[in-house]
């Protein structure tokens, strides 16, 4: 859900070998499996993110804090 501006961050899996699915948090009550994720986040502050992978072989997990400062105001339909 977006507040009243929002932050849009790349994510990036660097992961190697043969992974089956990933699984991204972002800690704002939102998910992902997509393996490079475009995700919004509506308010400022801190987040922890956390990243899995799965294989038949191994899961791996990383969790980094990362902090929303700067949040961009909407638009409001404007034509460029």
């Amino acid at each position: 859900m977006k507040g009243p501006c929002h932050t849009d961050i790349q994510f990036n899996n660097k992961s190697k070998g043969d992974i089956d699915s990933v699984l991204w948090s972002f800690s704002d009550g939102s998910s992902s499996k997509e393996k490079n994720p475009l995700h919004s986040y509506g308010f400022s502050g801190k987040y922890e993110v956390n990243f899995t992978a799965f294989s038949s072989i191994f899961n791996s997990s990383v969790s980094k804090t990362i902090t929303i400062n700067k949040l961009i105001p909407p638009l409001n339909n404007q034509r460029i």
